[in-house]
């Protein structure tokens, strides 16, 4: 099968160093900047329109909807991370290819820590995650995030008081709160590389991923094997950050990402 034309990198990024991380003190404020509208507003909490210029407009929907909004997020300030508890873990790790596998492995002695294989597309550029490596040696980062164990609890107790817009609110959000501090997350990964973004990118370019590398997560088209986040599991060990892997390999809680990220300059999604 004959592959994509994908430059090999010999000028690669340094990471920082090899050793895991993990952070529990995460400001809300700058999280939540990270929160994309139609992402949030409309595909998780089902807004019908623009938001923001409906907003703007004192559309009434809008109103009643940022409201809502406005005093659940209260709600989580005031409870000083004793409801919502944005946490992540990340690391870096050196890597090669080998028969079209990529290996991790350790830092200092080359020993294989784990070895992952990607499906490569059958028809049109026949892209596979491999081919953002340099094959002889490179460097890939791991991390998962979570908004906290504890927000499925709360949400329950408020459906049972009959305050079923408020849990939905909840629930939204701190899916939301994970999926912004997944963003969080791999942006210091890439100034942790040493390619900040430029100081004046804005939100939509971030959601629409126009910073360099990419980030993919198990499951989703570019690597559909969900089972390999018991791999990134043995790598990371997110129980530190009370996050759990279900005999199902789906993360718990549910407000959770994982994933891969890449820092190859023409890294992009793409289905197999």
């Amino acid at each position: 099968m004959t592959k994509p034309i994908i430059p090999i990198l010999s000028d690669l990024p340094a990471p920082p160093d090899y050793q895991l991380h993990s952070k529990e003190d995460y400001s809300f404020t700058e999280i939540w900047k990270l929160i994309g509208t139609k992402m949030f507003h409309n595909k998780i909490l089902g807004y019908k329109g623009n938001f923001n210029l409906d907003l703007e407009n004192s559309v009434q929907s809008a109103v009643t909807l940022n409201d809502q909004l406005n005093r659940v997020k209260e709600y989580i300030l005031s409870n000083n991370f004793n409801l919502m508890q944005p946490k992540a873990t990340w690391q870096f790790f050196k890597t090669k290819i080998v028969d079209e596998n990529l290996l991790i492995v350790e830092k200092s002695s080359n020993e294989v820590l784990q070895s992952f294989i990607f499906p490569r597309q059958n028809k049109g550029k026949k892209l596979c995650l491999i081919d953002y490596l340099n094959p002889k040696a490179d460097s890939i980062a791991f991390y998962a995030c979570t908004s906290g164990n504890k927000v499925s609890e709360l949400a329950n107790i408020w459906i049972d008081e009959g305050r079923y817009q408020d849990s939905f609110i909840l629930q939204g959000l701190a899916l939301a709160t994970a999926e912004a501090l997944a963003e969080f997350v791999h942006k210091e990964i890439r100034s942790s590389w040493g390619f900040p973004d430029r100081f004046n990118i804005t939100l939509e370019e971030i959601m629409l991923a126009k910073y360099r590398g990419c980030r993919y997560s198990f499951g989703y088209p570019a690597c559909p094997n969900l089972e390999d986040q018991k791999k990134l599991w043995q790598l990371l060990r997110p129980e530190r950050i009370k996050m759990e892997l279900t005999e199902g390999y789906m993360m718990d809680p549910e407000a959770s990402v994982s994933a891969l990220v890449f820092h190859h300059p023409e890294a992009k999604y793409f289905s197999v």
